[in-house]
């Protein structure tokens, strides 16, 4: 029963992933774009830390299809771009969501959603928990509610 459970929780937060990836992908660009501008000088180069720049860049280079640097973002580069000094007052009313003070103790759940993204991602590495999915679902509804005034 647990198992089915757990796997019932896996195939919902499967379904409810891209939706809020792709929202956290959307509030980021907003966000930069209205503090940096539009063109790549502006959000790309003062809203980006150098290090994510770097790695995007080279998953850039690596695809066949190429794109736009925004399409080559992985989740936990939107925790360091929201931490960036530059960044973190307009991104902390939206990307703030955890407990305790301070910019990392509101940022931490990048760290357990990257997780079990990588648990859906890779079925065999296991199923996902009652208790993560309820993060998932408290994390989509988060971003919904906050996302809507900005996008």
């Amino acid at each position: 029963f647990i198992r089915s459970q757990d796997q019932t929780g896996t195939n919902t937060a499967r379904q409810l992933m891209p939706e809020l990836q792709l929202r956290i992908h959307d509030v980021t660009m907003t966000l930069l774009r209205s503090l940096f501008g539009h063109d790549e000088s502006g959000w790309w180069r003062k809203g980006v830390p150098e290090k994510v720049r770097t790695e995007v860049a080279a998953r850039r280079e690596t695809n066949p299809e190429g794109g736009s640097y925004d399409q080559f973002f992985e989740l936990l580069d939107y925790r360091s771009i929201a931490a960036a000094p530059a960044n973190w007052d307009s991104f902390d009313p939206y990307f703030a969501f955890g407990s305790g003070r301070g910019k990392e103790n509101q940022l931490a759940w990048f760290s357990k959603l990257s997780a079990i993204r990588n648990r859906i991602a890779h079925p065999e590495r296991g199923t996902v928990s009652v208790d993560e999915l309820a993060f998932i679902e408290a994390l989509a509804d988060h971003f919904e509610k906050v996302a809507a005034p900005l996008l």
